[in-house]
């Protein structure tokens, strides 16, 4: 339960343990060694038994965690004299211990061996006398002394042990003047092959892109050089900021002969002994991890954000760049990618939409992803949006819309250019200036379809009524309802319609019957009128027969039609038939009847 609690969410554990995909197209899941320190068992045992949870949830990167237990295992040595009373000094560090001890040469092997310990033995039948060891091999002894290193996996101990083996191994190499430090401004010696040994592995080399360091940031070239050349390099940025305004020296990620972990950190061991960094990127990190910093004590700056000056100006190459006079090109960065070409600053973390490009691209060619915006007079900006503005719509910096207001469907207007909806109260662009962004009934503008209908709907139940025979408002000012018999699929029945449009129909598709009664045949309905007459077809098919026809030709007033309908059903205006039968019999003459 404590594994899963300290992490606050899914996305902080896969931006930590996620899975990440390398250049070959292989896939590996970032920090294992430290995902198998908060699986284990026995760790949580551990922070349980000494009231640890604190530390151990705020462990994230590999550093942190080798900080914590290096502090505790160290503090463990120091509180318990009794269990280890002997004192193990190897360089900066001391130690203690119930069965090693280290002499006056402080570990270091008499014939100088890199990567061994020479230490003095207190173990049982071996008092007091010499022996040399694998450093990573004497350091795993002294780590499964404590209980913290009884308590650690495997895979952790291993990959302690390997870390002190490197640092050992760094250590004794710049005590032996076998190398040379040199930190000056030839960047071109660092990435070209002629001047260094072996393969290091690097995208970079002798395409012309290390101009970029001269003459687009503040940076110095760091080597470290042999008899036959250059063994190690890095970038080390002189004028890196965090978020408080502290100026740091970082020295970049370390390339080297073959790729050599000894050879970046004896680079980074000579750096710290020259006083030439304050920081460096951490030894071994893959170039997908922009934010592996950590101080010449080996402290996580992982939390630290970072930015550094940057002047890269669009390529003349770039097809995107707008009036370009620059051939600045671009070097792959690993830790500053995120680049704001508008106030020239790169950062080594994703500053929220702060920025315009991402740096981390072979391609020497820089894209200007910069956008105009119009509302301030054309100038740069990293963002727009869409406003509108004197009747158009143009483009304004998205971080300066405090000139705009939004309005109910979405759009940004000038503030000076919105009213209020009659409706319902709501911003809406003015009419007058957007005449297409609202919705006009009877004179009004609205903001919206739906304040619009509710309008229109306020308006009818006021001003008119509402005609179920043409399914339609009628406006009640000079006119009035009235009840009409009009025949349907279901035989004749009895509608309310407008005064005006009947007294128009009379004597074409309306009739007044004497006793008053009116009736009306709309194009859609009188095909029931005539299956009225088909049901008696039998009895009177000539005299049917020959009215139907002159209806078609208008040669027969609907007076007839209507007297027919009468006599036929006995002077009740009721039918019954079956429609389905006889729309089969009439359906090839419905459509050429007319009104």
């Amino acid at each position: 339960m404590y594994r899963i609690t300290s992490f606050s969410n899914a996305e902080e554990f896969n931006e930590i343990f996620g899975i990440t995909e390398h250049g070959n197209g292989v896939c590996s899941r970032k920090n294992k060694i430290l995902l198998e320190f908060y699986k284990s068992k026995s760790v949580w045992a551990f922070a349980k038994k000494h009231n640890l949870y604190h530390k151990f949830f705020k462990i994230r990167t590999m550093s942190e965690m080798k900080g914590t237990i290096l502090r505790i295992m160290r503090k463990e040595m120091n509180d318990n004299g009794i269990k280890f009373p002997h004192r193990v000094e190897l360089g900066d560090i001391v130690y203690y211990s119930g069965l090693y001890a280290t002499d006056q040469y402080l570990g270091i092997p008499t014939d100088g061996s890199v990567g061994f310990v020479r230490y003095v033995s207190h173990e049982k039948n071996r008092e007091g006398k010499t022996y040399r060891c694998r450093a990573g091999k004497f350091y795993k002894r002294l780590l499964l002394e404590t209980e913290i290193g009884q308590a650690l996996p495997e895979q952790v101990i291993v990959w302690l042990c390997e870390q002190f083996n490197e640092e050992w191994s760094s250590y004794v190499s710049r005590l032996r003047p076998k190398y040379k430090l040199v930190v000056n401004d030839d960047f071109k010696s660092i990435y070209s092959n002629d001047c260094v040994c072996g393969d290091f592995h690097s995208c970079m080399m002798d395409d012309g892109q290390h101009i970029f360091y001269s003459d687009c940031v503040k940076a110095k070239a760091a080597s470290l050089v042999s008899d036959e050349g250059i063994i190690a390099r890095c970038v080390i940025f002189t004028e890196v900021k965090d978020e408080d305004g502290k100026v740091w020296r970082l020295a970049e990620r370390q390339y080297s002969s073959e790729c050599s972990d000894l050879l970046k950190r004896c680079l980074v061991d000579a750096l710290i002994a020259a006083n030439e960094i304050d920081g460096y990127k951490q030894v071994g990190v893959d170039c997908h991890n922009n934010r592996a910093f950590v101080d010449v004590d080996g402290n996580s700056l992982h939390d630290k954000k970072f930015r550094i000056e940057c002047n890269l100006e669009p390529s003349c190459d770039s097809d995107d760049a707008f009036d370009c006079d620059s051939n600045h090109v671009l070097s792959y960065q690993d830790s500053f990618r995120f680049y704001d070409m508008v106030d020239h600053v790169a950062y080594n973390y994703e500053p929220g939409d702060m920025y315009t490009n991402l740096l981390n691209t072979t391609d020497p060619y820089v894209c200007d992803n910069r956008r105009i915006d119009e509302y301030h007079g054309n100038v740069m900006c990293r963002r727009v949006k869409s406003v509108f503005y004197k009747g158009r719509e143009i483009q304004c910096d998205s971080h300066h819309m405090e000139d705009f207001v939004g309005t109910v469907r979405g759009w940004l207007v000038h503030k000076d250019e919105v009213v209020k909806c009659p409706a319902c109260g709501e911003n809406m662009p003015d009419p007058k200036l957007y005449p297409k962004l609202s919705y006009e009934f009877n004179g009004k503008h609205y903001c919206c379809n739906s304040c619009c209908r509710d309008a229109r709907r306020a308006w009818q139940r006021e001003k008119c009524f509402y005609d179920n025979l043409r399914d339609q408002y009628v406006e009640k000012e000079g006119d009035h309802i009235i009840n009409v018999l009009a025949f349907n699929f279901e035989g004749p029945v009895v509608r309310q319609t407008s005064y005006n449009y009947i007294k128009a129909r009379i004597g074409k598709n309306a009739h007044i019957t004497e006793d008053g009664f009116v009736f009306i045949c709309m194009k859609s309905q009188i095909h029931a009128a005539r299956d009225v007459f088909k049901s008696n077809y039998k009895r009177k098919p000539n005299t049917f027969s020959m009215r139907l026809k002159n209806i078609k030709d208008g040669n027969m007033p609907i007076k007839n039609l209507v007297d027919d309908f009468l006599e036929m059903n006995n002077g009740e205006y009721k039918v019954d038939f079956s429609m389905e039968e006889l729309m089969q019999q009439v359906a090839a003459e419905a459509n050429n009847v007319n009104r």
